[in-house]
């Protein structure tokens, strides 16, 4: 019998690289200075930054092995009629609140869209599920910070280089109207 050569393991860059730019848009969105800060003990803290994390600590631990209680959960769930009707409601409603705030759903799709590619990657690269779970987690916090901190010091930056490729005169603040 003729053995079968091991395909070589493709390395997940590609859809590491989709997942980091994915987080880096997403913390471009969260640090919108018009977004509620919370004042604990002196400190600003902003709640988009904290539920960003937390969705990053969540989606990384649900894609370490995510259909691994799932279906036992959805038999238990649907085994009445009642809780199955409430929970077709409350999808609904659910629903409802997606189509009204589809510009954070869209973000939140493609996030968990990527982070299920970079996943496969990362498993078909050979990787165990806790390694995997660490790549991910690094990456997706990772991107978040580089994305909520580029709103901050981007324009920093580029009015530093600018003065080269503009006249002064565009570069300066309009003078408020009288």
């Amino acid at each position: 019998m003729e053995k079968v050569p091991e395909t070589p393991k493709k390395s997940p860059i590609v859809s590491l690289s989709l997942l980091l730019v994915a987080y880096i848009s997403f913390g471009w969105f969260l640090s919108d200075p018009k977004l509620p800060m919370f004042n604990f003990y002196g400190f600003s803290i902003s709640i988009p930054l904290v539920l960003g994390i937390a969705w990053v600590w969540f989606i990384c631990a649900a894609l370490i092995s995510p259909l691994a209680g799932f279906s036992r959960f959805i038999t238990r769930w649907f085994k009445s009629d009642t809780v199955a009707f409430l929970t077709i409601f409350m999808l609904a409603g659910m629903a409802a609140f997606i189509l009204y705030w589809l510009h954070v759903f869209l973000y939140i799709l493609t996030i968990i869209a990527t982070e299920a590619l970079a996943r496969v990657d990362v498993q078909m690269a050979g990787f165990t599920n806790w390694q995997a779970f660490l790549v991910l987690l690094t990456i997706s916090l990772l991107g978040l910070v580089i994305g909520w901190e580029a709103r901050d010091y981007l324009p920093l930056l580029l009015k530093e280089h600018l003065p080269m490729v503009l006249p002064a005169h565009e570069l300066m603040p309009t003078p408020p109207m009288e």
